[in-house]
Order: C-alpha cells, then sequence, then structure tokens
C-alpha cells in the first residue's frame, strides 16, 4: 500500500470516529461491492454556523478558516454559505 493511500485511510477512520462522516457499504449492480462516505448533517451546520461567526464578527480569522474559505471558494460551494449580498440602492 503506497504512503498516500494510507494517509487517506488515516484521515477516513479519524473522520469516522469523530462521526464527521458515516461509512457505507452497498452492492453496485447488486455484484460489485462498494464503500462510500456520507457526511453527517450536524457536522456540516457546525462547520458553517462557526465559520460564518468567525468572518462575521470582529477579531483576527484564522489561517484555518481562511483556507476552508479558499477550498470553498475554488468549489463553488462558498455561495451556499454567504450568499451574495443585494445593492440596498
Amino acid at each position: 500500500m503506497g504512503v498516500g493511500k494510507k494517509i487517506q485511510e488515516q484521515l477516513i477512520g479519524e473522520l469516522v470516529r469523530k462521526d464527521a462522516i458515516k461509512e457505507d457499504e452497498s452492492k453496485l449492480f447488486y455484484l460489485i461491492p462498494t464503500k462510500r462516505y456520507v457526511h453527517q448533517e450536524h457536522i456540516n451546520r457546525q462547520i458553517i454556523e462557526r465559520l460564518r461567526a468567525e468572518v462575521l464578527e470582529d477579531g483576527k480569522v484564522e489561517d484555518q478558516t481562511i483556507m476552508l474559505i479558499i477550498l470553498l471558494d475554488t468549489s463553488n460551494m462558498l455561495r451556499g454559505i454567504f450568499p451574495p449580498m443585494r445593492n440596498s440602492n
């Protein structure tokens, strides 16, 4: 097993243990075993609330938050968290 695969398995295992994701095993076409990981909705809400609070309140924004915002923006998911502001003119 390669180093990358080992790191991936460790990260997934940690996220499953922390209840951030759930492992879902099924079969594709009733034959091929597949495994996928599903995010837990309550964790999503916690992350979004923390992200909004840190960005919208006065104070320092942590480096981790900045990186998360960059990832969300790059993956076109940022608008779902921060909808565009309307022009009040």
